[in-house]
């Protein structure tokens, strides 16, 4: 979305200036009619800055300013001045130019949750969503405090489950780079020592070596392929699609399925609770969960919009998730609880912290599989080379015992 710098009149006479976000100059203006400014000047921002504004603010810059704005808060500051306050406290300094033209805004007749929709660009939509279904129930603290939770326990999940998966990935492409490294330039040489030597190798010793030369002759292209791969594997990541295929990947692994799983589960679950706690219906909570699991759990985002279907047909959150599938029935029977309880968020997020302990238990067990398997294999691997090459030197043993 376009950025626009503007310069005003404000209704109690003073000059304002700052920027806003909108998908044309008449956007533009209607909006800051709106907050109550009579526009003069209104321009589009040129190329590069507009390039770097449409960029997020970081999770962790966000999550710091929401927790400072729930402390500042119970101290009894008015919204306008908390967001004033905060401006000056905050990095970057698009960040503290954001939250001052909110501050203005809102000292103008805009409301809490019309300020955050005003920089869009500049705010994940998930965020501004709550604070609309959270504003107007005076519900922003309970909103901020869900938000910054789940995003603390999004990025301790994905923190645990790359450190299963990532580090034996890792070290794997290091021990086939070793092998790799040892078939094309150790072993090529070593049997330079026997070229004069008159002597038969068994078949399987020809055989390793055979595979060793064509290595040593074809490494360029070897080395070329990989890049190739690497390069294409990066490039379809700019993609959605690629994206889905490596989440459909992930939960193919019979090995990482189950840690996936139950990350998908935490994740989804908190973020429905997160939703609910704000006070958005639960149709729109379930919805809006799907649309933030859309690339990285692809399977969970067409279940749960099904979900949603079946939840505007009336039937209640358990019975839908239930028809939905993919769901356990550990989460079925806990949520059916809940709804009798009417504590159905509370239930929720009970269940998130739940898999959340079981998302470590697994990746835990993951990497105590992997880590093994993968010095086992390179053992094997080794083991297979010194073997093939001890032919040779044995034969070469025997025939200098016989001169």
């Amino acid at each position: 979305m376009p950025e626009y710098q503007y310069k005003g009149i404000s209704e109690d006479g003073s000059s304002k200036k700052g920027i806003i976000y909108a998908s044309s100059e008449e956007q533009a203006k209607d909006k800051l009619k709106a907050n109550g400014l009579t526009v003069e000047v209104i321009d589009l921002t040129d190329g590069r800055r507009s390039f770097f504004a449409g960029r997020k603010v970081s999770d962790d810059k966000l999550c710091s300013f929401l927790r400072q704005y729930v402390y500042v808060m119970r101290t009894g500051m008015d919204r306008v001045n908390t967001i004033r306050v905060l401006s000056q406290q905050v990095e970057g300094k698009r960040f503290k130019r954001v939250l001052a033209d909110m501050a203005d805004e809102m000292n103008a007749g805009a409301t809490f949750a019309e300020s955050f929709r005003n920089h869009e660009e500049f705010f994940p939509e998930d965020l501004i969503k709550m604070v609309e279904a959270a504003d107007p129930k005076d519900r922003i603290k309970d909103a901020f405090d869900q938000y910054v939770r789940r995003s603390e326990s999004k990025l301790r999940l994905k923190s645990v489950s790359t450190s299963a998966t990532f580090y034996p990935i890792l070290v794997g492409f290091l021990m086939i780079a070793a092998v790799l490294s040892i078939m094309a330039l150790i072993v090529p040489r070593f049997m330079m020592i026997f070229s004069g030597v008159d002597f038969t190798m068994s078949a399987f010793s020809g055989l390793v070596v055979n595979i060793c030369m064509a290595v040593y002759k074809n490494g360029l292209l070897i080395i070329l392929l990989i890049a190739a791969v690497l390069v294409i594997y990066f490039v379809l990541m700019q993609f959605r699609f690629g994206r889905s295929f490596r989440s459909s990947a992930k939960f193919s692994l019979g090995l990482c399925n189950d840690l996936y799983t139950k990350r998908a589960y935490a994740i989804i679950l908190r973020n429905i609770a997160a939703f609910l706690y704000s006070g958005i219906s639960t149709e729109e909570a379930i919805e809006a969960a799907a649309m933030m699991c859309k690339e990285e759990y692809t399977c969970f985002y067409y279940a749960l919009l099904d979900a949603e279907s079946y939840v505007n047909s009336g039937l209640s959150l358990s019975k839908a998730l239930t028809k939905a599938g993919l769901f356990s029935e550990l989460i079925i029977q806990t949520i059916q609880i809940g709804e009798e309880l009417g504590t159905t968020a509370a239930t929720l997020e009970n269940v998130a912290v739940y898999y959340e302990t079981e998302t470590v238990k697994a990746a835990e067990k993951t990497r105590s599989i992997i880590e093994p398997a993968m010095t086992v294999i390179m053992i094997i691997v080794v083991g297979i080379l010194l073997v093939a090459l001890m032919q040779p030197v044995i034969s070469l043993y025997d025939f200098v015992s016989t001169m």
